[in-house]
């Protein structure tokens, strides 16, 4: 459940967070590269905590449903964050 907890606030810290709060167009990750180093580590623990759990239950299917558990999140947010963004 904490990976979970993890991933999700991974997510939304990336893609909502740093959108709504800053309100300006320019590349976040140009302004706040000290979390960058920050998100990655983050992601990559979670998944080799991830991969190291359900290996015994999944096998080798495991890593294809965490690219897909990783994956799609973060594009159907940043897709429903553009959606906003479009001009009428």
């Amino acid at each position: 459940m904490v990976g979970v907890g993890l991933n999700i606030l991974i997510f939304l810290y990336t893609v909502l967070f740093a959108w709504s709060v800053r309100r300006f167009d320019e590349k976040w990750e140009l302004s706040s590269i000290s979390t960058l180093p920050l998100v990655t580590l983050l992601g990559v623990v979670s998944f080799s905590l991830f991969s190291f759990a359900l290996w015994p239950i999944w096998s080798f299917l495991t890593l294809p449903l965490l690219v897909l558990f990783f994956s799609l999140p973060a594009y159907g947010l940043y897709t429903i964050i553009y959606m906003w963004r479009l001009p009428d």
